[in-house]
């Protein structure tokens, strides 16, 4: 069996509703098919080859040319078939494979050069408002998001080691990875920040961020927490993602039992 994996989106069949209607399950079936076959060819298949598609597969050739060309489901240019969604599925698996690749590396030198992150210092307690009060307290600060970052993208990278390529669990941690590096992106320049109304240490927050890779279950926890602000996110019921997924987190890691 194969470790790749594309993902397919549930309610895919609705919107694949004229194709049912036409074609019945024999023209769904040839569609998953052909998207198969444009992973498997790297995103493009030749206009010429529909012939000998249909007669691999077995269904009729005036069926495959039907679907291909008449549900804007796919676009045909210069003698070449594909698909938008494809071709970003097979971008997105070669960012994940540099990306595991460039770790790899890093880990490689550090483990050959024998160092390790520098520990964060005590850091100074103070509103957002206001500055710190030195250079050296503001590098200190500097120091320890740089720290916490580096230990939770060595969470993630171990996460994604483990499970197969391209299988749901590692296209889940690599959504998790994306969405969780884009909120350390806002708040590596903020001392502290307002969830439930409260200020809380930008640090503590980042510890709270650890405690979702302590286990199976709470990396499950992690990506059913994502995946429910993304639905109220869809739905129109969040106003700022961002600070919304960060809230959620933070309380989601302060029931968590150490």
């Amino acid at each position: 069996m194969s470790n790749e994996y594309f993902p397919h989106d549930y309610g895919a069949r609705l919107s694949l509703r004229g194709v049912r209607k036409d074609y019945g399950l024999e023209g769904l079936g040839f569609y998953w098919c052909f998207v198969e076959i444009l992973h498997e060819e790297g995103g493009y298949v030749k206009e010429s080859d529909i012939e000998n598609i249909a007669y691999d597969l077995q269904v009729r050739p005036e069926l495959c040319d039907a679907i291909i060309r008449n549900y804007d489901l796919f676009v045909i240019k210069k003698g070449k078939i594909y698909s938008e969604r494809v071709l970003k599925n097979i971008k997105k698996r070669a960012d994940i494979s540099a990306a595991r690749k460039n770790a790899a590396d890093a880990r490689w030198k550090n483990e050959e050069q024998g160092e390790e992150p520098a520990k964060p210092t005590v850091l100074p307690q103070k509103p957002a408002e206001e500055q710190f009060e030195s250079k050296e307290q503001w590098e200190s600060f500097e120091a320890a998001i740089k720290w916490y970052r580096d230990i939770i993208d060595e969470r993630f990278q171990e996460w994604a080691d483990t499970s197969k390529p391209f299988s749901p669990d590692f296209e889940s941690s690599f959504t998790a990875r994306e969405l969780v590096n884009n909120i350390l992106d806002e708040i590596s320049e903020k001392k502290t920040l307002k969830i439930n109304n409260r200020n809380i240490d930008t640090i503590k927050f980042l510890e709270s961020l650890l405690k979702f890779f302590g286990n199976e279950q709470r990396k499950d926890e992690l990506v059913q927490s994502i995946y429910e602000v993304e639905d109220k996110c869809a739905k129109g019921e969040v106003k700022n993602k961002q600070n919304y997924l960060i809230s959620t987190l933070w309380n989601k890691a302060q029931m968590q039992v150490n």
